[in-house]
């Protein structure tokens, strides 16, 4: 039997983002984010190291989103934000080499196929992540009533409800997309992950993003080590076929 490989090992061969320049292999149909109706406010934490750790959104929606290259609707399981120390970068996938201050990633999972979220997440087919880029601009009227919460879960471990919030209005105005299949950028990788990367960023004031700067990695009582840089640099392709829904 073979030996599960080092996470290090993992890190080297799988891929955690794409460098987007002029890679258009084929066109993909329209996909559709449909409404959520519920939110909780709380945090996720993988592994030990306080630098996997960041604020999350889960939803008990029914349905997320359908069509373009998904043959069955997926569940939206949780969202949330990944973002740097300075506003020159953040995100986990860049275009034409540019990174963004701040990337939004919608986790969904394919619940029609698969009976629990774990089941789905070992599965090739059983994840999808919708990427939206962050970028510095006017100030965006919907991310308030994240931003303006953010102070409830400031320290590790703390928790908050948060209730009647439609991710949709997260999203840009064109949802023009990249799409490939890849992997979580997060443990445990699995490859198991139709990623939808859309082309047009949001915008968001530099207020709204310093408020992400002031969560921190750690609790209450220990010594306070501020949240940032929990993104991972985009990797090589490695042969994988990316396919958009717009022409060049």
């Amino acid at each position: 039997m073979e030996k599960t490989p080092r996470l290090a090992e993992i890190e080297e061969e799988w891929p955690f983002g794409l460098n987007f320049s002029s890679i258009m292999l084929a066109i993909d149909g329209p996909w559709t984010l449909l409404s959520i109706n519920k939110t909780v406010f709380g945090w996720m934490h993988f592994g030990s190291k306080p630098k996997t750790l960041w604020p999350i959104l889960g939803t008990l929606g029914p349905r997320a989103i359908s069509g373009g290259p998904f043959q069955n609707p997926f569940r939206l399981k949780q969202f949330h934000f990944h973002w740097g120390t300075t506003h020159s970068q953040g995100s986990e996938h860049t275009i034409d080499g540019k990174p963004f201050p701040c990337e939004l990633h919608l986790v969904h999972w394919n619940a029609r196929k698969y009976a629990t979220f774990g089941e789905a997440a070992a599965a090739p087919d059983g994840l999808a992540v919708v990427g939206v880029f962050l970028e510095i601009g006017k100030e965006h009227a919907s991310m308030n009533r994240l931003t303006d919460a953010l102070y409830m879960v400031k320290f590790k471990g703390t928790k908050a409800q948060f209730r009647g919030f439609n991710p949709k209005c997260l999203l840009p105005l064109s949802l023009d997309y990249w799409t490939y299949l890849g992997s979580l950028t997060t443990p445990p990788l699995n490859e198991s992950v139709t990623w939808i990367v859309l082309k047009e960023p949001i915008r968001i004031s530099v207020k709204q993003l310093e408020k992400f700067h002031m969560l921190l990695f750690t609790g209450e009582e220990d010594q306070r080590i501020q949240m940032a840089n929990n993104f991972r640099p985009p990797q090589p392709l490695k042969g994988r076929i990316v396919r958009a829904s717009f022409k060049a």
